[in-house]
């Protein structure tokens, strides 16, 4: 994602991922770098990534876009699958190149 993206955070949402042990800078941090993208389906268009903290914890994160700004619903750390899938996507690409 290379523009600076704007994050719309509140307390509903910061109290949602504390319970997962995640802050909303490590949240922030996943999105300044590659992220594996999965689309899912819902009424509102949410999407789930994943991706490295830059202390290399790997984070999965649900959210929306709304009216141009990330709409974090939830963030906790990713599963062994999901980091397994962040890999796979990369090593492709990177072989892609």
């Amino acid at each position: 994602m290379g523009k600076k993206l704007r994050f719309e955070w509140d307390k509903a949402n910061q109290d949602h991922i504390a319970i997962h042990g995640v802050t909303t800078d490590e949240v922030e941090e996943v999105f300044s770098r590659p992220v594996y993208e999965i689309p899912a389906d819902r009424d509102e268009p949410r999407n789930l990534c994943v991706g490295p903290t830059a202390k290399e914890r790997f984070l999965a994160i649900a959210y929306t876009m709304r009216e141009g700004n990330v709409r974090v619903v939830t963030a906790f750390p990713a599963s062994r699958k999901q980091r397994k899938q962040y890999a796979k996507a990369f090593c492709k690409q990177q072989s892609n190149e």
